[in-house]
């Protein structure tokens, strides 16, 4: 009543997209009344790309996937220079197992957005999971230039460079990655096991014991 009385739809798209996402996270019964409401968020706001990747989101939760992935493909074409959108696209390619379109899509959004975090980070993932290993480090090493504070793209260069028998090379990354994020037990169990690879286990020890 109120949003029809005022024109002002903010609150009731975003209640009405909360209470869809947790409605069909508990009880996949209530997908099409979830749809429904959102559908109503469309109504209000058209031009919102939240409600499309909310949608997504329910249609996944009830395992109706190709729907869930045909959603955000139509949201694609509608937002085409949102980057949320793309990078939900990518990501639930990814968990349907079909990394290779997941991949065309993670390379054009960063390079469409090239500042932003996700995209990036989804390109990486999708390289190593087509077992592209000489792609996924070029990337991880841009990304770490580009984005030195985040750890992920520190763990994927170091982890990359492991899986390509690189032992020195992920020796050097964790170590940095030690310095710049001394408070991250992760990266010294890392190191720890790199050190295991190269045969110096009282070293390794003792990264574990400071780790733990």
């Amino acid at each position: 009543a109120y949003t029809f009385a005022t024109g002002d739809s903010e609150y009731l798209v975003k209640t009405f997209n909360n209470l869809a996402n947790r409605a069909s996270s508990r009880d996949t019964s209530k997908t099409g009344w979830a749809v429904n409401i959102l559908n109503e968020c469309i109504q209000w706001q058209p031009y919102n790309p939240y409600n499309y990747t909310v949608i997504s989101r329910v249609l996944w939760a009830a395992n109706r996937r190709r729907d869930a992935i045909d959603t955000l493909w139509n949201a694609r074409q509608r937002f085409p220079w949102n980057p949320v959108v793309r990078n939900e696209l990518g990501r639930v390619l990814r968990e349907d197992g079909d990394f290779t379109t997941a991949l065309g899509v993670f390379q054009e959004a960063a390079a469409h957005f090239p500042d932003n975090v996700v995209s990036r980070a989804g390109l990486a993932q999708a390289h190593l999971q087509l077992d592209e290993l000489d792609e996924a480090l070029k990337v991880s090493e841009r990304a770490c230039a580009d984005f030195p504070s985040d750890v992920f793209f520190w763990s994927a260069l170091g982890s990359t460079l492991r899986r390509l028998d690189r032992p020195l090379d992920a020796r050097k990354v964790y170590e940095q990655a030690c310095q710049a994020f001394p408070k991250n037990a992760d990266f010294r169990s890392s190191l720890a096991n790199v050190l295991i690879d190269l045969g110096e286990l009282a070293d390794a020890e003792a990264l574990f014991q400071e780790a733990r």
